[in-house]
């Protein structure tokens, strides 16, 4: 079975394709590299992994790596909403406009399994209550509404796709992230042996990368 995973070299895209890669999975990667290849280029030399290096906005180069696929899992992304506020319109080009190009491709190419990382901050802020999946959306931020639009561009779909709402990653990865809260957290008890809390009421629901990735297969 091959799949195609795009944004395949980043924080959750390189722990993933790890484990797809241990499970005898074919894996055909698509990511524009912009932080690197060193992340995956240990998965370089494997026969069963593909590196495609190329922004998800070409679309002539999206349809070749689907050629032959047996599923998809979009994970490309400007991810959060400091850095898709940098360049609004890129951000909304990558985020929505190619997440919808890369759905209606696979309605196309009749790729039955797509998968979908989209963000618990489609809720909005609803501190009195238990989100579930049947809990009402609401979106206050940039990229929250970008991630709702796009779940909205997938649900058309005749194969109903599989949209993931994750919370805030942590935990090792080949491409590690230290903006993410606890990751911060960790490196600084490790480095400055204490850790600075702002504010104190926040809350985030968190999740272990490893577990995310599990979530997928």
């Amino acid at each position: 079975m091959r799949i195609l995973v795009t944004g395949g070299a980043g924080y959750l895209g390189s722990v993933l394709s790890r484990k797809l890669l241990d499970k005898g999975y074919q894996v055909r990667l698509i990511d524009a590299l912009w932080y690197g290849k060193e992340s995956i280029e240990d998965l370089i030399p494997n026969k069963n992994f593909e590196l495609i290096q190329n922004d998800i906005r070409n679309l002539v180069v999206t349809v070749k790596a689907l050629k032959d696929v047996d599923a998809v899992i979009h994970l490309a992304s400007i991810v959060g909403m400091p850095a898709s506020s940098i360049e609004p319109k890129s951000s909304e080009e990558i985020n929505y406009l190619a997440t919808k190009n890369i759905a209606e491709l696979c309605q196309l190419h009749n790729i039955s399994t797509y998968i979908f990382a989209s963000t618990c901050s489609v809720y909005g802020s609803q501190p009195e209550t238990l989100i579930t999946e049947k809990s009402p959306t609401d979106p206050l931020d940039f990229y929250a509404k970008q991630k709702y639009l796009s779940e909205r561009a997938t649900g058309w779909l005749n194969k109903a796709p599989t949209i993931l709402r994750f919370g805030t990653l942590f935990g090792s990865s080949p491409r590690m992230r230290f903006d993410l809260v606890i990751n911060r957290f960790v490196a600084q008890a490790i480095k400055e042996r204490k850790v600075t809390v702002f504010g104190g009421s926040q809350y985030r629901p968190f999740l272990h990368v490893s577990d995310a990735s599990d979530a997928i297969i």
